[in-house]
């Protein structure tokens, strides 16, 4: 698997910090030290407050992905906004890789890997690999409401301790394949050419986002929470997914937690007319993932 990272950091946010943005950013790319990437590719624009900041952060993400070799962590301070910046690195890539190699793309500097373990990440990057159709991803936080959407019009299937449903979502903090991108980011033409974030092709492609499959898609879905935004779901007027905290958290996984969890009410364009209920099976397969009582990260 390949990192792609596109973001901006910055503390001029509509909603405000509870903490500066670089150290959650830090706090980010800390929880994926544990990850195995074969190459990382980061594109950070950094707001004037932390320019003079890049030599400190760069030291960071070499200590955290110590693991590999220096020539295979490439960092830009700079945000890839228009579809000509990613040409040639997506089409060589391609050529490289292929287009079955899952791309870890994130847009957002605040999704933390919360797992204790890469178990469950390696098995669904096994099912992406074994999934046939061309577009095709792992929707990796937002997770109580990816599961209760993964229900919505009724074409979900478990694989293992994933599920996998059909519908086009181009948010990014998936991990796509290959193929998936090349697709989006350089075979298809953009309409409007300046997209910080992928989310907004979708845009393009339909006029009912989050409805229907124009791309094809099949999207999987863990059983078990593996990341988190790091500010919570509070949007959704969710509570039992709580918002992080600096300068670590404790992960609680008692039953009735767990349980509350994966069924969290919620409230969001997704939910409405969503009738579907959490199945005892998936609860139960939950709580037999989490094998010790809670994690510290």
């Amino acid at each position: 698997m390949l990192l792609i990272f596109n973001t901006f950091i910055t503390n001029n946010r509509p909603r405000g910090n509870r903490y500066p943005r670089m150290d959650i950013f830090k706090y980010v790319i800390y929880s994926y030290r544990n990850i195995i990437f074969k190459r990382i590719y980061l594109f950070i624009k950094l707001d004037d407050n932390y320019i003079d900041q890049k030599d400190s952060l760069l030291q960071f993400i070499h200590l955290n992905f110590s693991y590999l070799d220096k020539s295979h962590i490439y960092v830009e301070f700079d945000r890839l906004c228009i579809q000509n910046q990613w040409t040639p690195l997506i089409p060589n890539l391609y050529k490289e890789f292929g287009g079955n190699e899952p791309i870890m793309f994130l847009n957002n500097d605040d999704h933390v890997f919360i797992d204790y373990d890469t178990k469950l990440l390696e098995e669904g990057l096994d099912t992406l690999s074994n999934e046939p159709t061309r577009h095709k991803s792992i929707y990796i936080s937002h997770w109580p409401e990816l599961i209760k959407l993964s229900g919505k019009y009724n074409t979900h299937q478990r694989y293992g301790n994933f599920i996998g449903f059909k519908l086009s979502l181009l948010d990014s903090v998936q991990i796509f394949n290959l193929h998936f991108l090349h697709y989006i980011l350089v075979e298809y033409i953009w309409k409007h050419n300046y997209h910080p974030r992928i989310d907004d092709i979708l845009n393009e492609l339909t006029n009912t986002p989050s409805q229907d499959n124009v791309l094809s898609q099949t999207i999987y879905i863990p059983l078990k929470e593996l990341f988190r935004k790091f500010d919570g779901y509070g949007h959704t007027h969710m509570e039992h997914c709580p918002p992080l905290i600096l300068p670590y958290n404790k992960f609680n996984y008692d039953k009735t937690t767990l349980t509350q969890k994966i069924r969290a009410p919620h409230n969001s364009f997704w939910t409405n007319g969503n009738h579907f209920n959490i199945p005892d099976e998936w609860v139960n397969i939950n709580l037999s993932l989490h094998d010790r009582d809670n994690y510290e990260l």
